[in-house]
């Protein structure tokens, strides 16, 4: 989960006080296209996800500008926030969105080495990032 957060510095403390998150860099991210703004933090324990990494909240730096400096995507992730939802097959995701008329974002391996992105709204315009790791 990306979280948005104009208060970067006062956000992360937050997390890492009141819920003893710390930051660290997760594997998946070794290679992470970050632009600045954008740290991890996650539980200090050795509790995995299905992909063997700790889960990690993204704590990003919301400024409206950022949209400048990856205005090949046409979206801001970070601006709101948004959810990321791994899946299998990113190309038969593309195909349902596709049939069902939905408009998404073709990142391809945009911000992590790795995976394949792309990115769409739901019904509510809330952000949400497909990816598929390689």
């Amino acid at each position: 989960m990306n979280i948005s957060a104009p208060k970067f510095e006062e956000t992360i403390a937050f997390y890492n006080d009141m819920f003893d998150l710390v930051d660290f860099q997760p594997k998946f991210a070794k290679d992470y296209n970050q632009r600045g703004g954008t740290r991890f933090v996650g539980p200090q324990s050795s509790e995995m996800s299905e992909t063997g990494e700790p889960p990690t909240i993204h704590i990003s730096d919301s400024t409206p500008e950022y949209a400048k400096s990856v205005k090949e995507l046409g979206i801001n992730p970070r601006l709101n926030g948004h959810i990321a939802i791994a899946v299998d097959d990113i190309e038969e995701v593309k195909s349902r969105l596709t049939a069902a008329g939905v408009f998404f974002v073709e990142a391809g391996r945009w911000a992590v080495q790795d995976y394949h992105q792309i990115y769409t709204y739901d019904p509510s315009m809330n952000l949400i990032e497909i990816n598929q790791a390689f």
